[in-house]
């Protein structure tokens, strides 16, 4: 097949497989040195093309890009290492049955713990996550004429590490789940938290907005007190902008001395000069009143936004895509300590299933090995009990009265002297 135009021409080969549910797509571009775009393995059918224009090249892309959003996260999770605790945040915008799809499934299982939000399910719903215990919080308030639960947070996390004590509820409420992780040296908190947008019905008809703010702060004050490692991820409805999440250091004359007179940071580390002078990126300009708000908590807790901040080439990316435009609204906040144990982070693409993004991110927070019950009970230490059977007296004073017995005493009774 030959592609003809006045523009330059690049000779070219595209591989397309004939099943698009195993392989990606592969495009050969040969400009004096030959570029290599994607994988070529495993192909199954040859299509040869023998020039091709730049509008053409366009095409091809926006074909790719549809192939992504099938294969969701075939290239990114490709299993778990032992040796890092991978989490995924997302508002599902109503679980339904989208737990039930294979490859939502399938993605799922990648990971250690799983945060949902806006589930719109009660707590009676269980999702039969085979290797996952499932733990559910419902929004209290309900609209009169509701048919439906609507809010609901959750979280799933892998039986063998739940099991083992590795990973455990601290707190829980419809507002957030808070996570205790066992490490080999730290206590680790993990928070998966939402926030309902500004002037919606769950807004107004009820104490939202400010007080679930006022809650998630008084919730981080009081962990930071505990450890250093705290992280917290979720929806927060909050548009941040460029805004600064951190104090930045005061110049001057008396610099030094305002500096001291300024709020102590709950987080007692000594500052990078990444950590505390590097700006984040955010492609979302716009700021609301719940961005603020958030920025207020950032300061005043010493955590900052990873997007955009933590390998900005991947998280600086809107996380929520509606008709009405494209937003960022959906964080990871980190203390300095905990920022320093991120491996990963990534704002993953669109899925069909959700305006939201997915949120990944892991932490080389060795996991605590599952437990061999039987190796457990198999160590234990038995304890033994005596009992005198009086039906053998008489061969009990015999015994006594024998010359070994006579000699046994004698040899205790020199060892106590």
């Amino acid at each position: 097949m030959t592609i003809s135009n006045s523009m330059a021409m690049y000779d070219c080969n595209i591989f397309m497989p004939s099943d698009f549910s195993n392989v990606e797509p592969v495009i050969d571009l040969f400009v004096d040195d030959c570029v290599d775009v994607g994988d070529g393995s495993d192909i199954n059918t040859k299509i040869v093309v023998d020039t091709i224009t730049h509008s053409d090249i366009n095409l091809i892309h926006d074909m790719t890009q549809m192939f992504n959003e099938k294969s969701r996260f075939w290239n990114s999770n490709k299993g778990s290492n032992d040796n890092f605790l991978k989490i995924i945040s997302w508002n599902i915008q109503g679980i339904g049955q989208k737990l039930e799809l294979e490859e939502i499934r399938n993605m799922f299982t990648c990971y250690d713990v799983i945060f949902l939000y806006e589930t719109m399910k009660s707590d009676t719903f269980d999702p039969q996550m085979e290797g996952y215990h499932y733990f559910h919080y419902e929004r209290k308030y309900r609209h009169p004429r509701a048919r439906r639960p609507s809010g609901g947070i959750a979280v799933l996390i892998k039986s063998d590490i739940f099991e083992s004590k590795a990973v455990a509820i601290e707190k829980a409420s419809e507002h957030a789940i808070w996570l205790k992780i066992r490490g080999s040296t730290h206590e680790i908190i993990i928070g998966g938290a939402y926030i309902p947008p500004e002037g919606s019905m769950i807004y107004l008809n009820s104490r939202y907005g400010k007080d679930v703010l006022n809650e998630l702060r008084e919730d981080l004050a009081c962990f930071l007190d505990r450890t250093p490692f705290v992280s917290i991820c979720g929806d927060f409805n909050s548009r941040t902008g460029d805004m600064n999440d951190f104090e930045e250091p005061v110049n001057g004359k008396n610099s030094s001395l305002i500096s001291d007179l300024g709020t102590v940071s709950r987080v007692a580390t000594t500052m990078q000069h990444k950590w505390s002078l590097k700006h984040r990126l955010c492609r979302d300009k716009k700021v609301n009143a719940f961005g603020k708000d958030l920025i207020n908590l950032c300061r005043a807790s010493s955590i900052r936004i990873m997007n955009g901040f933590f390998d900005e080439s991947i998280t600086d990316r809107f996380t929520c895509h509606t008709p009405m435009g494209q937003s960022v609204v959906d964080y990871l906040l980190c203390s300095e300590p905990a920022y320093n144990c991120l491996h990963e982070f990534v704002v993953n693409d669109k899925l069909t299933e959700s305006d939201h993004t997915p949120l990944s991110f892991s932490f080389n927070f060795p996991k605590v090995p599952k437990i061999n019950k039987q190796t457990k009970n198999s160590r234990q230490t038995r304890t033994f009990k005596y009992v005198f059977d009086k039906s053998k007296t008489e061969e009990y004073l015999s015994n006594f009265d024998s010359e070994n017995a006579k000699n046994t005493l004698y040899k205790l009774c020199c060892d106590i002297e």
